[in-house]
């Protein structure tokens, strides 16, 4: 394995980042049903729908393009 690999795996966190995250832990109200409202948000909304099938379709378009890509570099077209 890369020196430079095993060292990012084995270093612990900033002190600052580990110390920010405790803290956030300990002050945190699993009662605390906030949360909740952030899901379903997007039920029956035809924008969010839309936005799906337009991001899906971009992603089919982008995808054949990068096969269509890669046979002509390959010859197989």
């Amino acid at each position: 394995m890369n020196p430079r690999i095993t060292a990012a795996l084995t270093t612990e966190p900033p002190k600052g980042l580990l110390a920010q995250s405790l803290t956030l832990a300990a002050n945190a109200d699993a009662t605390d049903e906030s949360w909740q409202g952030t899901f379903g948000w997007a039920k029956n909304n035809p924008d969010y729908d839309a936005a799906m099938k337009l991001g899906e379709q971009w992603r089919q378009d982008v995808n054949r393009q990068s096969l269509e890509e890669m046979d002509r570099r390959d010859g197989h077209s």
